[in-house]
């Protein structure tokens, strides 16, 4: 397109330019609000400038005066309770040292300790603090940070603070995690001084925008995505961090390798958590198993079981428990290895955290 200006032939370009140059000077001249760029169109060009420039306006001086007072009162009420939780945190250190108890503290400088029921590291609902407008993530990871008999500092909140006071840890007996729903129960050895085994997950769909994440609840685990002893640059996951299936390689149905690590003994649940949607709505998988690698002297000395011989001793019919085998398995048969010798047995109780097995026969290979 050409148009003609002044005597001149311009392209449309030359024009746009030309005419805000010329509107430009214009309004400097006559000492006007300056118009904006030109926008080009299909059917021409649009000039955009203000139609009108409000003159600053102070709000009336009770309406500043309202809300200088409500900031001043927010500021000192934040200043003070963090100095209230201070002196707590410092009283209550000072009483459990001399034999008082936390609440006896608490009491004293005019503030009510709450009891809470015991709950795990996988604990996602804590009605006492929820109720309170806290976060349970944040006052439960505050918790499993401290050790038996500490004071926690003061923390603050949108609506106050609070303080910890940890009485002690108790140990989980094992069928009260297998019916927490909170995953595989993980028995680390002491044999080794890194202990991984394998953990196979199967998950029911791996669509485009399918997440997955995984729990730690002892906070003592580590997790790859191969074997970290044999591929020392394996991939290490974060427990707690949502990941795309794609990313981790897994299909739906189909069991995928990643390894569980450790080099402390003890007691940890791995659980994981699908949200198929991407929407946001997590359920539990239920499709987990877990390898261990402990030797059968380990085993011996590492769980509360019925018996589990070390291989000189299996004699037929013989019924024992190996750790954390897997998970919702019928009762049928499975060959177990001890050292070089394999071992025909039947299933009789396949949990989250244990397999119970009957040696039907011992092979001519076994020791006697």
């Amino acid at each position: 397109q050409e148009r003609v200006r002044g005597g001149e032939t311009l392209n449309q370009k030359q024009f746009i330019e030309k005419t805000q140059y010329l509107l430009l000077k214009e309004d400097l001249a006559n000492k006007k609000e300056a118009l904006g760029q030109m926008l080009e169109g299909i059917d021409g060009v649009y000039l955009i400038a203000f139609k009108e420039r409000l003159a600053p306006v102070d709000p009336p001086f009770a309406q500043v005066k309202a809300k200088v007072t409500e900031d001043y009162r927010k500021n000192q009420a934040t200043e003070l309770t963090l100095q209230e939780g201070t002196k707590l945190v410092q009283a209550a250190t000072e009483a459990l040292a001399k034999g008082k108890t936390f609440k006896d503290a608490a009491k004293e400088l005019g503030h009510v300790a709450l009891e809470m029921p015991p709950f795990n590291r996988a604990a996602r609902k804590l009605d006492i603090i929820e109720d309170r407008g806290l976060s349970v993530d944040e006052f439960r990871d505050q918790a499993f940070a401290l050790t038996a008999g500490k004071v926690s500092k003061f923390q603050s909140t949108s609506s106050g603070g609070f303080v910890i006071y940890v009485k002690g840890f108790q140990p989980v007996a094992e069928e009260q995690v297998e019916d927490g729903d909170v995953g595989l129960l993980v028995l680390v050895s002491t044999a080794d001084d890194r202990h991984r085994a394998p953990l196979d997950v199967k998950l029911p769909a791996a669509g485009a925008r399918t997440l997955v994440r995984f729990h730690d609840a002892g906070s003592h685990l580590a997790l790859f995505t191969s074997d970290p002893l044999e591929h020392p640059e394996a991939r290490r996951l974060d427990f707690d961090r949502d990941y795309p299936v794609a990313d981790l390689g897994f299909a739906a149905d189909v069991f995928r390798r990643l390894y569980v690590e450790s080099t402390a003994a003890g007691r940890d649940a791995v659980s994981v958590e699908i949200d198929v949607a991407g929407d946001g709505t997590w359920a539990p998988v239920d499709g987990l198993m877990i390898t261990s690698q402990s030797t059968a002297a380990d085993v011996v000395g590492g769980l509360p079981v019925e018996s589990a011989p070390p291989q000189a001793q299996i004699q037929a019919n013989q019924s024992f428990l190996l750790p954390a085998q897997g998970i919702g398995s019928e009762p049928g048969k499975v060959a177990i290895t001890f050292g070089a010798a394999t071992f025909d047995c039947s299933v009789e109780k396949w949990t989250s955290s244990a397999l119970q097995a009957r040696v039907a026969a011992v092979p001519l290979t076994a020791a006697a």
